[in-house]
């Protein structure tokens, strides 16, 4: 018979993790950076021969704008790291055990689809130090929780957006020509879902891994406009540079003694095998009003295909229209398919919200699930593999899920579309089977 808990006097012994931030400063590179009409790289070394709690770690930094000129208001994007063009974390041997490229592009549609309310409001990852508005408000990583009136402005979608109390803000503004925003972020690893970055058990290697922070240039980080609520009043892409200072990398170690040597013997022994999730990418620029997709996935990608990630940005990737992904311009009516098979029985129709209907287990949860107009705005859809379990609940990192890769997989993207110019980015989250052993590791 079980004993109720409010009856339940017995000692339990239950060991904690006790997780220490040590700091670190790039290896290559100095504390500093300079985003302007090239990329430049910051990187770490993490040692990986202490066990480690990658998802718990952070990068800091902060970001400051020069001033755009008299009357002009500078704009940062702020919910998509868009400062980061990529992140890749490699061991010393050459083995890639994440990356992801685009990472703006990648952060729009992942961080609302996989991040739920709650989390946005318990993760203060943003301080802006200087704007045009101070916000204080807690915020998802790289996201601040904003005013209708400023996410309205570039999205395109109206008073609708009021209707929603989880939008997010896609921008922050400056003040009049001046050196502003100014922004001091604190980004956790697990922000970077569906990677190793965001894995949040203990990792043993035995080796060092290079994690490289490639910063984006100055056109894809913000822009300028002649308004501080309006970034679409006479916009223009950034002409002057946005100086990046204190770049820092804080790792998150378990110095017991007793976890180390738990995970060793572990290593020296079988070995540890484990589900891990990894990211690839592929985008196209296509014109006129049918715009197709098809994407090949199959046993060279991994064993398992978890879900695809499909988003239509504005074919102008610079000044205000950067990450443009409203739909309600784009995109008339859709739909995918696997192996030629369609996922939808009709043709999924954006003006009545169709989307928000075949969307609603896969975005159960999620912050784009709370409000179909939000999600309009900052628009995406995805195909999932994994049954019933949608993204927020996937908490089970030990289990094998996905469509089988044994046999190669074809994605398909069939719309119908504004005749205009739009870049297509599809994500595939993919499954592969991480082994590492005291003298080896192998990413399958």
């Amino acid at each position: 018979m079980e004993v109720p808990k409010s009856l339940d006097y017995a000692k339990k012994s239950k060991r904690c993790a006790t997780l220490r931030l040590s700091k670190l400063v790039p290896q290559s590179g100095s504390q500093s950076a300079t985003i302007g009409t090239a990329t430049s790289q910051s990187v770490f070394e993490l040692p990986l021969t202490v066990p480690a709690v990658l998802s718990e770690s952070c990068l800091t930094f902060t970001t400051t704008f020069t001033a755009a000129g008299a009357s002009k208001f500078n704009w940062m994007f702020a919910d998509n790291c868009a400062m980061i063009d990529s992140i890749r974390l490699v061991l010393r041997n050459g083995l890639e055990l994440a990356s992801i490229q685009n990472v703006g592009n990648y952060l729009v549609p992942v961080s609302r689809a996989f991040m739920t309310p709650e989390e946005l409001g318990q993760k203060p990852y943003t301080t802006i130090v200087s704007a045009a508005t101070r916000m204080t408000e807690n915020c998802q990583p790289t996201n601040v929780l904003g005013n209708a009136a400023q996410v309205q402005a570039v999205s395109g979608i109206g008073q609708d957006l009021q209707k929603s109390n989880t939008a997010m803000r896609n921008l922050i503004a400056g003040a009049t020509n001046a050196a502003q925003p100014v922004i001091r972020w604190k980004i956790s690893m697990d922000a970077f879902k569906n990677t190793l970055l965001a894995y949040p058990k203990h990792l043993l290697f035995n080796d060092i891994a290079n994690l490289t922070i490639t910063w984006a240039t100055r056109d894809r980080v913000g822009c300028f406009s002649a308004s501080a609520t309006d970034p679409s009043s006479t916009p223009g892409a950034l002409a002057e540079n946005v100086a990046v200072s204190d770049i820092s990398f804080y790792l998150a170690q378990d110095r017991d003694r007793e976890v180390y040597e738990a995970l060793r013997q572990q290593l020296n022994g079988a070995g540890l095998s484990i589900p891990v999730d990894f990211v690839y990418y592929n985008k196209q620029g296509l014109s006129g009003t049918s715009q197709n997709i098809t994407t090949r996935y199959d046993r060279s990608n991994g064993r398992r295909l978890k879900y695809i990630i499909h988003s239509v940005f504005n074919g102008t990737e610079t000044s205000n229209t950067a990450y443009d992904n409203y739909v309600g311009d784009k995109i008339t009516n859709f739909y995918t398919s696997v192996n030629n098979e369609r996922l939808q029985d009709e043709n999924v129709d954006i003006a009545s919200f169709q989307d928000g209907i075949y969307q609603r287990n896969v975005l159960q949860g999620s912050i784009a699930g709370q409000n179909e107009y939000d999600h309009h705005s900052r628009w995406f859809w995805v195909d999932s593999f994994v049954g019933d379990d949608h993204p927020t609940a996937m908490k089970d990192f030990n289990s094998e899920c996905g469509l089988p890769l044994d046999n190669p997989v074809k994605w398909s993207w069939t719309s119908t579309t504004a005749n205009a110019s739009h870049n297509h980015y599809t994500y595939a989250i993919v499954q592969r089977l991480l082994t590492i052993r005291s003298n080896e590791v192998i990413l399958d």
